[in-house]
């Protein structure tokens, strides 16, 4: 049995008991989304937004597995709403930037790359290094990133 499928059991346990447990519900969508099952990941947070339509970590999630699946269009759609329901979520305005970037509205993706850095300003060293890793300032622009990422390492929206 995998590590994925070992961490699934517990989850389908809870959700027997509890099947409108929403946080659950997320964390099986986020368990396909490791695995690269991306159809049943989108159909489980589809579950999730049902259970909550304001669960933010939903929508977020969502778009992520609609990226990965190369859906940018639908993704731009869900981090829109993951903004709209939480207007500081970092990761959904990186992450709608780089949708908008696979669709080329670059300009777009520029306005919100400035929304995270401006949301979080330590985050602009790890967003230059991502754009850019040949850059002269390369290893202190990812010591920025180490730090960047040590935000929140539990938050479930930020996978």
């Amino acid at each position: 049995m995998g590590k994925y499928e070992e961490s699934k059991e517990p989850v389908q346990k809870v959700l027997a008991l509890f099947p409108d447990m929403v946080e659950a519900v997320v964390q099986l969508g986020n368990i396909y989304l490791k695995e690269k099952n991306y159809d049943e990941a989108i159909k489980t947070y589809n579950q999730a937004i049902q259970i909550n339509p304001g669960y933010t970590a939903a929508f977020t999630n969502r778009g992520n597995a609609y990226s990965r699946n190369g859906e940018p269009e639908k993704a731009i759609a869900d981090y829109s709403e993951a903004i709209r329901l939480k207007p500081d979520n970092v990761m959904a305005f990186i992450n709608r930037s780089r949708s908008y970037d696979k669709i080329g509205k670059y300009d777009r993706a520029e306005w919100d790359e400035g929304e995270a850095v401006r949301l979080q300003p330590d985050l602009e060293p790890a967003l230059n290094i991502i754009n850019d890793p040949s850059s002269p300032s390369g290893l202190e622009d990812i010591r920025a990133l180490s730090g960047a990422m040590n935000l929140e390492p539990n938050n479930h929206e930020y996978f």
